[in-house]
């Protein structure tokens, strides 16, 4: 089935309402068109979760990129035993393919080692029709462990319209009871969410805020819309990936 036809499929199923791909108004109808005509393969060095770090070494220096401890094109060439107690385990060719190690000594790595092979033949493309990931090369990357993600770390994501910061989402509680909540860029509270339910009190306002979101416009540049996301650690601003679709 073409992209096309399955795109508009997927989004009757999804939405309930038919596509319109012709004279596309709603945000996730441009998304859609995008992915088919707004020529997405040159954006797949900045989906590649090991080719991003020399954009951003680029665009806003390597002070904020976070620690790159290896990467690999097999599953078992991963040093495990070299590798520190804590870290994280990301493949460069997909969203959402991660496996977060907060103690070592307790990872089951014949389980570890089954998932990352997974990982590297899997391919991401061609199940969610994002071609931006058609032509990244399939390897593991291995990053330093920030923190823990229900305590510690809070994960904003920074909606990028032709290079201007539009909106911005932060997760919390990610493996507790998972929170979205929506802000403008001028941290005023937005009354929706998706797939995730909103946290109850306020996400503070972040003290660099402003130097996020200029970060996040540089990373952008002129891109017809991405999602910058960052981690924001003892007041620390952490690059976490660009997000397309």
């Amino acid at each position: 089935i073409s992209d096309r036809w399955y795109l508009m499929f997927r989004y009757l199923v999804t939405f309930g309402r038919p596509l319109n791909l012709d004279h596309p108004v709603t945000f996730t109808e441009k998304l859609q068109w995008l992915k088919l005509y707004g020529r997405p393969e040159q954006y797949a060095p900045l989906a590649d979760k090991l080719a991003v770090y020399d954009y951003v070494r680029d665009r806003i220096g390597d002070r904020y990129l976070n620690r790159l401890l290896g990467s690999y094109e097999r599953a078992g060439d991963i040093p495990w035993d070299n590798l520190p107690r804590q870290f994280v385990l990301k493949a460069t060719h997909a969203s959402g393919w991660n496996l977060i190690v907060p103690d070592k000594a307790r990872l089951d790595r014949r389980k570890a080692v089954e998932t990352c092979e997974q990982w590297l033949q899997g391919n991401y493309s061609s199940r969610s029709r994002e071609p931006v990931y058609s032509n990244i090369p399939p390897r593991i990357i291995c990053q330093e462990y920030l923190g823990d993600p229900d305590t510690q770390l809070f994960d904003y994501k920074v909606y990028c319209f032709n290079g201007k910061v539009r909106l911005i989402h932060v997760d919390t509680e990610r493996f507790s009871g998972h929170r979205r909540t929506f802000y403008t860029p001028e941290w005023e509270r937005l009354p929706f969410s998706y797939t995730y339910p909103v946290r109850n009190e306020d996400v503070p306002r972040p003290a660099a805020l402003g130097t996020m979101i200029e970060l996040a416009e540089r990373l952008a540049a002129t891109i017809p819309f991405v999602r910058v996301d960052f981690f924001y650690l003892q007041d620390r601003i952490i690059f976490g990936e660009m997000t397309f679709f």
